[in-house]
């Protein structure tokens, strides 16, 4: 989408949402001083023009309600879109580049484990054999000496 980021997209609908409330808040104002220049121009003689219905207190909360409904829904919607978007940047299910292998190993030597932020997962070595009864992919484990372990348990 034009290559913009997630933050400059936020920025542009709060700019847009705080336009779309000055524009509102300016209309109010000219209509307030539409309504005081008619009754300035208005003589002593002179039928006023009638004075604007006023907002009952069961419309005002209907108009709340209708606003907050459509606010819930455009906030809901938002979320459900940017949680099934796929952000196929980094991180978790995507490839992540770890560092070089005699780095990482060397560094398992010194202190057992590597910690790889970018991925939330851990390096540790592993010398172990994998049998053809083991249902997982571990195409590079026995040859690297490696394994990658997942921050949080999946269970």
């Amino acid at each position: 989408m034009l290559g913009l980021s997630t933050s400059t997209i936020a920025v542009l609908v709060v700019i847009g949402i705080l336009d779309l409330f000055a524009v509102v808040f300016g209309m109010n104002f000219l209509r307030a001083r539409r309504a005081d220049r008619a009754l300035q121009a208005a003589g002593p003689g002179e039928a006023l023009p009638p004075a604007p219905k006023p907002i009952s207190r069961r419309d005002f909360f209907r108009g709340s309600l209708l606003v907050s409904f459509f606010v819930f829904l455009a906030e809901f919607g938002g979320a459900s879109i940017a949680f099934l978007w796929p952000t196929l940047k980094g991180g978790f299910g995507s490839t992540i580049n770890a560092g070089a292998l005699d780095d990482i190993k060397s560094t398992i030597r010194e202190s057992s484990f590597v910690y790889v932020g970018t991925g939330r997962f851990y390096l540790i070595g592993w010398n172990g054999q994998v049998t053809a009864d083991v249902d997982y992919a571990a195409e590079g484990v026995s040859v690297d000496g490696i394994m990658p372990l997942y921050q949080r348990c999946v269970h």
